[in-house]
C-alpha cells in the first residue's frame, strides 16, 4: 500500500476551462482525495456549461433576491398564525357558499350529478325536493320510518338507468334501505301519511 506523504500536492485541469485544480493531502483525507480524483470540473456552472446539460439551475442576482425578499415576508409568528387561520374561517373564507354545503345539499347534488352523466331528460330544483319530503311528512312510504331516525334519499319511480326522466314527477323518497332493497324495479310507493 501507498504511503500517503504529508504535503503532497496533486494537480488536475478543469475539462470545461483548463483552470488548474490543487489538492494539497493530508492524513486522513482519503475520502476527499477520492472525490477530487473524481472530479473533472472546477465548478457546477462549469459542469452545466460542459457537462451533462440541465443537471443544476444558477439564479440571477435579481431572482436570488426576490425570493429572498418573499422569503421574509412569509415568516409569521404562532399568534400571528392562529390569527390568519381564524380570520378565514367560517363566512370570512373565500369558499364558503352561505351555508349551504349540507348533506342535504350533498345529496341533491349528487343525484344531478348522475342525471347528467346518464343524460336524463328533466331536472329538479332543491326546494321540489324538500317540498316533495314535507308533502311525504319526512316519512319513507315503503318502511313508514320518519327522517330523525333515517335519512331519506331520492329515489326515481323509473330509474334513470332504464329511461326514466330525471322531473319531479319521477322523484319519491326513500330511506336508503327502501332504495337499494327497490334496486331497478319500477314501484311507486303511494303517500299514506295524509290517508292516516
Amino acid at each position: 500500500m501507498k504511503r500517503i506523504i504529508e504535503g503532497e500536492s496533486h494537480v488536475k485541469l478543469c475539462k470545461g476551462c483548463g483552470i488548474k485544480l490543487l489538492f494539497v493531502r493530508r492524513k486522513g483525507d482519503y475520502k476527499l482525495f477520492f472525490e477530487f480524483k473524481k472530479k473533472k470540473f472546477c465548478n457546477r456552472s462549469c459542469h452545466n456549461r460542459n457537462g451533462k446539460p440541465h443537471l443544476g439551475y444558477k439564479h440571477s442576482i435579481e431572482t436570488k433576491e426576490q425570493c429572498r425578499i418573499s422569503a421574509l415576508k412569509q415568516i409569521h409568528s404562532k399568534d400571528a398564525h392562529k390569527k390568519i387561520g381564524l380570520a378565514h374561517k367560517g363566512e370570512k373564507s373565500h369558499f364558503w357558499k352561505g351555508g349551504i354545503s349540507t348533506y342535504e345539499r350533498k345529496l341533491y347534488l349528487n343525484a344531478r350529478r348522475r342525471a347528467t352523466k346518464l343524460n336524463a331528460k328533466g331536472w329538479f330544483t332543491e326546494d321540489q325536493w324538500i317540498t316533495l319530503k314535507k308533502e311525504y311528512k319526512y316519512t319513507c312510504p315503503a318502511c313508514f320510518q320518519e327522517e330523525p331516525n333515517i335519512k331519506l334519499t331520492i329515489d326515481h319511480i323509473i330509474p334513470l338507468s332504464i329511461g326514466g326522466s330525471n322531473t319531479i314527477s319521477n322523484i319519491q323518497p326513500l330511506c336508503q334501505s327502501c332504495n337499494s332493497r327497490k334496486h331497478i324495479k319500477i314501484i311507486k310507493y303511494p303517500n299514506h301519511v295524509y290517508n292516516l
